[in-house]
């Protein structure tokens, strides 16, 4: 089980939980042209409220499933970018009940 720091991952004034200790969590937005995310896939994670790669570590790959026109095919892209990135993976952060 994962032990967590006492602050909040804040981007633009929202909030997307839990920092795990020793762990740093770099911000990189997902439109700043270091991604190689296609155009739907970007435009879906925009429509979706999602503007920097961390934010998708705090929920699981089945709940992206779950999004409109978010696919097997975008899933895929966003998880190789974000491990390429920054080294992290979409619900690396999920607090277990």
């Amino acid at each position: 089980k994962m032990d967590y720091k006492n602050i909040e991952i804040l981007i633009d004034g929202k909030r997307f939980g839990l920092v795990p200790l020793d762990v740093p969590v770099p911000i990189i937005p997902i439109d700043d042209g270091r991604a190689q995310l296609s155009v739907r896939t970007e435009r879906t994670l925009r429509s979706l409220g999602i503007t920097h790669f961390e934010q998708l570590t705090t929920s699981t790959e089945a709940k992206r499933l779950r999004e409109p026109n978010f696919g097997r095919k975008s899933l895929n892209e966003v998880r190789e970018e974000l491990w390429r990135l920054c080294g992290l993976k979409i619900g690396q952060f999920v607090r277990e009940p």
